[in-house]
C-alpha cells in the first residue's frame, strides 16, 4: 500500500456514495486505514439518514413533479438530520491545554428533495469550506448557491474543488441554481 496517497473529502464521499468513481488504491487506503474511519461513518449514516427520510418527502416529491411550483434547474437544500458516533477520549487531556489547540471545526450536511446532491459545510475558525456532491456521479458546472436566511450569493465553475469563503457563513437552508 502506497502511503503517499492523497486523499481529500471528494474521496470519501465517492468511496461511500460512488465507490465504483474511485480508484482501488484509494478504495484500499481508505479502508485500511484509521484515520479516515469517522468519516467514513459520518457519511455512511448521511446516506442511510437520506436513504430513510422518503415518507416525508414523498409528498415533496409529488408536489415538486407539478411544474408551477419548481424551475427545473433551481433546488432547495435543507439540514439533513443524522446520528454521528462519538469518538471515546482514548488519551490524557490535560488541563494546560490550550483553546487553541482545540479544533474549532463544525460540520453541516444538507440534500434536496430529489436526492440529487449533497453539500457539505465546513465551518473553520475564521473561513467556511462548501463541498458540493452530485449523487449522479456527474461533474456540475455553472453553479450558483444561494443561503438563506442571509441571501449571501456565491458562484462556482465545476463542483471538482470546494469554495472557500474567508468568513463564516449563517445556513439554514441553501437554494442552488445549476447550469445558468
Amino acid at each position: 500500500m502506497n502511503k503517499n496517497i492523497n486523499i481529500n473529502e471528494q474521496d470519501i464521499f465517492k468511496y461511500v456514495f460512488s465507490p465504483l468513481t474511485l480508484s482501488e488504491e484509494k478504495k484500499e487506503y481508505l479502508r485500511e486505514n484509521k484515520k479516515y474511519k469517522n468519516r467514513i461513518l459520518y457519511y455512511e449514516s448521511v446516506k442511510n439518514a437520506i436513504d430513510s427520510e422518503t415518507t416525508i418527502n414523498l409528498k415533496k416529491k409529488i408536489a415538486a413533479k407539478i411544474p408551477e411550483y419548481t424551475l427545473a434547474n433551481v433546488y432547495t437544500l435543507h439540514q439533513v438530520k443524522y446520528s454521528e458516533e462519538k469518538e471515546k477520549p482514548g488519551k490524557a487531556i490535560f488541563a494546560a491545554k490550550t483553546k487553541e489547540e482545540q479544533a474549532k471545526l463544525k460540520t453541516y450536511t444538507f440534500t434536496d428533495n430529489y436526492r440529487k446532491f449533497l453539500i457539505r459545510i465546513i465551518f473553520l475558525e475564521n473561513t467556511t469550506k462548501l463541498y458540493l456532491f452530485s449523487l449522479t456521479e456527474t461533474v456540475i458546472e455553472n453553479i450558483t448557491l444561494k443561503t438563506l436566511p442571509g441571501g449571501e450569493e456565491f458562484f462556482m465553475n465545476d463542483n471538482n474543488a470546494p469554495l472557500v469563503i474567508d468568513k463564516r457563513i449563517d445556513v439554514e437552508s441553501i437554494e442552488l441554481k445549476v447550469g445558468e
